[in-house]
């Protein structure tokens, strides 16, 4: 399957707070809805108080392949809300294309790939050599992994 990434990403001037939202998309919707998302922003409320209108922007990536490459990106929508998914219905709809049905098709398509996902695990001091070990045994199968979760 062809993905491409839609990031939406607004920083607040004053307080720094920020905004984060990441769906994956078809690359064949993407090509239908790219100038639309040239240069686009979306309000991300008021997140330095009242009239303080906090637009974010829109920013793709296409950096994935293979099954591998996408298991590793993993389907992580743990976003801070649903403006971006808004936003995308919109331009769905106004394209005719089906938002809902493509979202599945990619959520089953990640849930056949196995994708990979962050654990964390309290464990005594005692203990932590042979989890970090049985945590290597298994990165094994998946090598050579990239970025911050590669084991040395």
């Amino acid at each position: 399957m062809d993905l491409v990434n839609v990031n939406l990403y607004a920083e607040a001037y004053y307080s720094e707070a920020t905004y984060e939202d990441n769906i994956w998309i078809k690359k064949s919707s993407y090509e239908i809805l790219k100038e639309n998302l040239k240069g686009a922003k979306v309000y991300c409320g008021e997140m330095d108080g009242k009239y303080s209108d906090v637009y974010g922007e829109i920013s793709v990536q296409a950096d994935w392949k293979t099954d591998k490459d996408y298991a590793e990106a993993g389907n992580d929508d743990k976003g801070n809300g649903n403006r971006l998914k808004n936003f995308l219905r919109e331009l769905y709809d106004s394209n005719n294309l089906d938002y809902y049905e493509e979202q599945k098709e990619i959520s089953d398509y990640f849930n056949s790939i196995d994708p990979f996902t962050m654990v964390t695990v309290y464990v005594p001091t005692s203990m932590e050599g042979e989890l970090l070990a049985y945590a290597k045994k298994l990165q094994e199968k998946w090598k050579p992994l990239k970025g911050e979760y590669a084991y040395g």
